[in-house]
């Protein structure tokens, strides 16, 4: 639930950015945050590198820590 909610939040929490504050960020970051969905897909492919997919993933990825 977090991979789908904070990303949608993020995304609509872009779009009350002042433009005050747009003005005065680097041109990169302002061509980001610019778009919601750029956001918002950035957010997501953090958050799916961050949060595994399931307990099995998990349990998956320790006994592959162990053996190594």
């Amino acid at each position: 639930m977090m991979v789908i909610g904070i990303p949608i939040l993020l995304t609509i929490g872009t779009m009350g950015i002042p433009a005050e504050v747009m003005s005065s960020v680097p041109d990169f970051v302002n061509y980001i945050l610019s778009s919601g969905t750029a956001v918002g897909a950035i957010a997501v492919l953090i958050l799916n590198l961050i949060i595994p997919a399931s307990k099995e993933d998990q349990a998956e990825a320790a006994k592959h820590a162990i053996t190594e």
